[in-house]
């Protein structure tokens, strides 16, 4: 039996109506944990420093970057398509040679983050 269970069992039903479990968004990590039915969302302190990341210029500071927004992929639809040209710099074999398309790529992640939605809880 779990501990809310048990408390409240023993409880009367005043008494649960009156508490109040919680009140405004909380931010656990890199998410925003909302009460009501928004559900969860990016952290607005960690997508505003995403935000004013700069394109990196060598293929250590792309791969830095790259494992710095991974945590907010589930907010961001197709994050795969993308970023494909970003981790196309990636392999070891291959030059780090950017185009306008990892640019524009870069550009996408950042409007997309900063425009994400939340995840809404299951009913």
């Amino acid at each position: 039996m779990s501990a809310l269970h048990r408390l409240t069992r023993d409880m009367s039903s005043d008494m649960i109506q009156d508490m109040t479990w919680y009140e405004d968004a909380k931010n656990f990590l890199m998410f925003q944990l909302a009460p009501d039915a928004n559900g969860i969302a990016a952290n607005q302190d960690e997508v505003k420093a995403i935000a004013e990341y700069k394109f990196q210029t060598t293929k250590k500071g792309m791969q830095s970057l790259l494992d710095s927004v991974q945590w907010c992929k589930r907010f961001i639809p197709k994050f795969a398509t993308l970023s494909s040209p970003l981790y196309g710099l990636l392999p070891k074999d291959a030059q780090y040679i950017t185009t306008e398309e990892q640019h524009s790529a870069f550009k996408d992640i950042k409007k997309a983050l900063t425009s994400s939605p939340f995840l809404h809880y299951l009913d």
